[in-house]
């Protein structure tokens, strides 16, 4: 049960962590 969640919790903060990827990657392509 808890393995699940954790499982399901990484998942989750891999998403935000792709996105936050990306927004610095366009950030740093308009500064340059």
């Amino acid at each position: 049960m808890t393995a699940k969640l954790d499982k399901l919790n990484e998942k989750n903060s891999l998403i935000p962590m792709f996105i936050r990827i990306i927004k610095e990657k366009s950030l740093t392509r308009f500064k340059y």
